[in-house]
């Protein structure tokens, strides 16, 4: 069987089309089929099906499955849990017209976002080989050809300035000087527009050759890089083929197909990954780091994979390019079924390695703007980027940099869509979020002004889950209990299905004075949620909870725990100290109070009048501690 990847939707067996009318079942197959792996029932529900219901998702995928078998037969592996494509049962067919799937549209938004972030992904992987097979035409002597396929690159990838400079070397040298220069002004014209960027100097003293008629004859040099550079199209980080230790069958097959798994995994809208490139007869004698710098990428993940009985061991080392200094290092021992699981944890290696070179120079939030002003005209890819933001933000470096960093990028995606509701959204948790490290009485001001940004954007969308759980928040930390309970049964959406919803009614538990509800609640998201950041937040307020009940050891133990977590939230280092007063360990709760003023100078007793106790006993005895702990009144 076949599926055409480009124009429209079509599945066809030996050359006649076969009936698929399920739109479900259609998007099914595109995702089994350029995913290329097997999964779970529960994750496919999720991405076709969203926020609804898990039985009901459920239901529906079984329907889609029944449409999906009858059109593809045996071609379809339906697992007790897993389903997947036979190896063979289908080949894609990339030589159409058109881009990818243009006119396939789901509305549902987990799909759509991975559609176009595929399709976004593809462009590149087409820009990169057009690009390649031009620089071997333009060395083998033909000229015409490279101009030709490098145009074909330049219609992908606009903005590439290496994919620009070979075009226009290559119009010089073929004597089409007035092409070259037309073709200068207008990218440089665009680069203002999109990214408000000057071009670099290669470019610029290129055209003034060609104006001072001068021009290079085309040759590799004005193409001596393999790949665009670490900008708004270039590869951050490069997969090297992963070695094989030998041990068995298992091992074999991962070390083969693991890098580009790893490839499909990792690369989304903020970091662009991709394979190290086969090594040519003029590479002979370099090694894969050589390679990786000639190519311009940033980061090198190489790995190895052994088989040991019926487990195996997958290694992996991040390094920076540049320096060779190894950035991140991984390494599991886990069961064959397990193996293709491990990619989340590669992802969230891979991301951290991306996010800590931006981080470190201070300019996260203008690099992912950067990338934004490239898809002002594609609201799909801008919703992509913004989205994916969100969740490394959320799922892998909840700290203030990070999170002022996402503010920032909210506010430019609301200045470029004011009437979209999901970016308000974003702003909102940032704020809630960023004030929620910062000390108690700046936390007041903070969760009042997120509270304000969600309301707004409620008006634009009033049922999007997200915003309802944002204000939902909000509401319980300024002591409207009610307000919050009818905000999270308006969003009408499961504790299974979104752990924040057990996060946000543990906390309105706990200062309820239902501690037993909030200490079951929260020891299910630490146990089921771990996948988010915030765990620091949450042991707190699980100490917090224990603290209310007088079980003061539990209370220290979870409020250490959560200190190790991050020494960035205010509320563990208070549930730490009081619980250290009530235990008598006085000196010990002193020093606590030092580190809290270390991190919070202005900090006292009375800035925190403002939390929502119903009860004002348990309020009093949580302050008295503290005043009991040196906390100045």
């Amino acid at each position: 069987m076949e599926l055409n990847l480009f124009g429209k939707f079509t599945l066809t067996k030996d050359g006649e089309p076969v009936e698929l009318r399920n739109k479900k079942a259609q998007a099914l197959l595109v995702y089994l089929a350029l995913t290329d792996q097997p999964h779970s029932r529960t994750h496919l529900a999720t991405i076709l099906w969203g926020e609804r219901f898990e039985e009901q998702a459920r239901s529906s995928l079984r329907q889609a499955l029944y449409a999906l078998r009858k059109a593809v037969g045996d071609g379809l592996v339906i697992g007790d849990d897993r389903l997947s494509l036979a190896n063979g049962a289908l080949r894609l067919k990339e030589n159409g017209s058109g881009g990818m799937l243009d006119d396939f549209f789901l509305a549902e938004e987990a799909f759509d976002t991975w559609l176009d972030t595929t399709r976004e992904k593809h462009r590149k992987d087409a820009a990169f080989a057009a690009f390649e097979k031009a620089r071997q035409q333009e060395k083998a002597g033909d000229p015409e050809g490279a101009l030709a396929t490098i145009r074909v690159a330049a219609v992908l990838q606009p903005l590439d300035e290496q994919i620009a400079r070979m075009k226009i070397a290559l119009l010089a040298g073929l004597g089409k000087r007035t092409e070259a220069l037309a073709d200068y002004t207008k990218f440089t014209s665009l680069l203002e527009h999109e990214l408000d960027a000057a071009p670099q100097s290669e470019i610029v003293e290129l055209a003034e050759r060609i104006r001072a008629d001068d021009a290079p004859a085309a040759t590799a040099k004005s193409t001596e890089k393999a790949a665009p550079s670490d900008g708004a199209g270039g590869f951050n980080i490069l997969i090297a083929p992963f070695d094989d230790l030998g041990g068995g069958d298992t091992a074999t097959f991962l070390a083969h197909d693991l890098p580009g798994q790893i490839v499909h995994a990792t690369s989304h809208g903020l970091i662009t990954v991709n394979l190290l490139p086969e090594a040519k007869s003029c590479d002979e004698g370099k090694t894969q780091m050589e390679r990786a710098s000639e190519a311009d990428a940033v980061w090198l993940l190489s790995g190895s994979v052994r088989q040991i009985g019926s487990r195996v061991r997958i290694s992996l080392t991040g390094s920076d390019v540049k320096t060779g200094n190894v950035a991140a290092t991984d390494a599991k021992l886990i069961s064959e079924d397990e193996a293709f699981e491990y990619l989340d944890g590669v992802s969230d290696t891979v991301s951290a390695m991306w996010r800590s070179r931006y981080m470190k120079l201070g300019r996260y939030d203008q690099v992912v703007i950067d990338r934004l002003k490239l898809a002002r005209n594609q609201p799909e890819q801008f919703h992509s980027i913004s989205q994916d933001f969100f969740y490394q933000t959320f799922y892998s470096d909840y700290s203030r940099a990070s999170l002022s960093a996402l503010e920032n990028v909210a506010d430019f995606a609301i200045s470029e869509f004011p009437n979209q509701a999901h970016y308000h959204s974003i702003k909102g948790w940032a704020h809630f979020s960023y004030t929620d490290l910062l000390d108690a009485n700046t936390r007041l001001e903070g969760i009042r002004t997120a509270k304000s940004i969600f309301e707004h954007a409620l008006l634009l969308k009033p049922d999007q889950v997200i915003i309802l759980l944002g204000l939902a928040s909000a509401s319980y930390w300024l002591g409207y209990h009610d307000e919050a309970e009818e905000l999270l049964a308006r969003s009408n959406i499961s504790a299974t299905a979104v752990p924040l919803v057990d996060v946000i009614r543990g906390n309105s538990a706990m200062f309820c004075g239902r501690n037993d509800e909030a200490i079951a609640m929260l020891n299910r998201v630490i146990e089921n949620g771990a996948g988010l950041a915030p765990l620091a937040n949450w042991y707190a307020t699980l100490a917090m909870a224990h603290f209310n009940k007088s079980s003061y050891e539990n209370a220290l133990s979870s409020a250490n725990v959560a200190l190790e977590f991050s020494s960035e939230y205010w509320l563990s280092y208070l549930a730490r100290m009081a619980s250290l007063s009530r235990l008598g360990r006085l000196s010990e709760a002193h020093e606590t109070v030092s580190a809290y003023h270390a991190e919070y100078p202005a900090a006292n007793v009375h800035e925190l009048e403002w939390l929502p106790f119903t009860d004002e006993l348990v309020k009093r005895n949580f302050l008295d501690a503290l005043l009991d702990a040196g906390l100045p009144e």
